[in-house]
């Protein structure tokens, strides 16, 4: 009998990333550096739809334009449920509609996936859905996601967040697919494997932090990705592949009291915060996101979590990715109903600052729908109206 060889080496033996049709997409893209976000311009081979946004929250600063000038492509889906046949289906589809990864994920690349697992297994209860199909990351799609990145030519997968709850990656299934897969788990609230965390410096334009004391793995990876939610969040309007980094600082070097299960050393004023919206430019300074995607299959609105009175579940079946975090996210916020331009003080941003708004200011990416190209679903056939979080 011949010698068994892993899913893995077969792949690498027999060349099968290199042909896959979504690594490279059908079209040229400009490279992308590790820490850097590129525009993109060529056009994707699927239905294309200009963005629209629900009459009753259009703003007339991001009105579609007649003749747009795309920079850059989100992919947006109807995925309705989390059978791992149709999600591979339908991220194989989205993954080539941006451009394919070959220019982000080169062979033997470690790739980094940020979960979003905030809160902890004490909220899962017989009397709400279960955490997964409610307020954290699923980990179906995590796995078929991990499995693409595989097929592409990525030696190495890290899934990492930083736990207020240390049994969140076995009760929440992602232990299950780290051991089916071969991948790490790392929860960023502790150093281990690496002796201690190391210094981050943000740069000469930080607005909070000068730099942080974050997980070296952080700076191992050669490929980071965010995987959110969809959902709404009291202080930072929305909490989507962005807000996600706050999960990377670890909880014991950002509270204000050891007794204290957050980053509460994050937050400013309960009742409008100015704070954290900028801490979260602050640590997407220091790691850049290469990819981002959004699982609002089936999530939340009114909160971000169980510890938000009005949260309820809602099931918008939608999925978004794209290379521009920021672009991504204006997206996302459009599906949820809302203006991503809406000034601070004004629904969803009620809590604090429009931090999407303080990331355009930045040049972190593309704000403007005038120059988003979104392949697949149009936002007005799939857009919800959420119900915003309250502080």
């Amino acid at each position: 009998m011949g010698k068994k060889i892993s899913r893995r080496e077969f792949i690498k033996s027999t060349g099968l990333a290199s042909v896959s049709i979504f690594l490279s997409g059908c079209q040229s893209l400009i490279k992308s550096g590790k820490k850097t976000v590129m525009p993109i311009t060529s056009q994707a081979s699927s239905t294309v739809s200009t963005v629209e946004i629900p009459s009753a929250t259009v703003s007339p600063l991001i009105k579609q334009s007649e003749t747009p000038s795309f920079q850059t492509i989100v992919a947006l889906a109807n995925q309705r449920n989390y059978q791992e046949s149709e999600l591979k289906e339908t991220l194989i589809r989205m993954l080539s509609d941006i451009g394919g990864i070959t220019d982000i994920v080169k062979p033997g690349s470690h790739v980094g996936i940020k979960l979003n697992l905030t809160g902890g297994t004490w909220w899962d209860t017989p009397d709400k859905p279960p955490a997964t199909e409610y307020f954290v990351s699923h980990p179906a799609v995590a796995s078929v996601l991990a499995e693409l990145l595989l097929d592409a030519g990525a030696s190495k997968i890290t899934m990492m967040d930083g736990l207020g709850d240390k049994t969140n990656f076995v009760k929440w299934g992602y232990q299950n697919v780290a051991d089916r897969l071969d991948i790490e788990l790392i929860d960023l609230c502790e150093p281990a494997p690496f002796a201690s965390f190391s210094r981050y410096s943000v740069g000469d334009n930080y607005l909070v932090y000068p730099e942080f004391l974050l997980h070296p793995i952080l700076n191992e990876v050669d490929v980071f990705i965010s995987m959110a939610k969809l959902k709404v969040h009291a202080t930072a309007g929305v909490t989507l592949s962005m807000k996600n980094l706050i999960g990377i600082a670890p909880i014991t070097a950002y509270r204000n009291n050891v007794n204290d299960n957050n980053r509460s050393a994050f937050h400013g004023n309960s009742q409008f915060d100015e704070r954290l919206p900028k801490v979260i430019i602050d640590l997407n300074k220091v790691r850049p996101i290469d990819l981002a995607i959004i699982d609002g299959i089936y999530t939340a609105e009114g909160g971000a979590g169980p510890w938000d009175s009005n949260m309820r579940q809602i099931k918008p079946e939608i999925l978004i990715a794209g290379k521009d975090a920021l672009a991504v996210d204006t997206i996302g916020t459009m599906c949820m109903g809302f203006d991503p331009e809406m000034p601070a003080g004004k629904s969803p941003f009620n809590g604090g600052l429009n931090h999407l708004l303080l990331a355009s200011g930045a040049d972190f990416g593309c704000m403007d729908i005038n120059k988003i190209q979104v392949v697949g679903e149009s936002v007005s056939n799939l857009s919800v109206k959420y119900l915003p979080a309250t502080t």
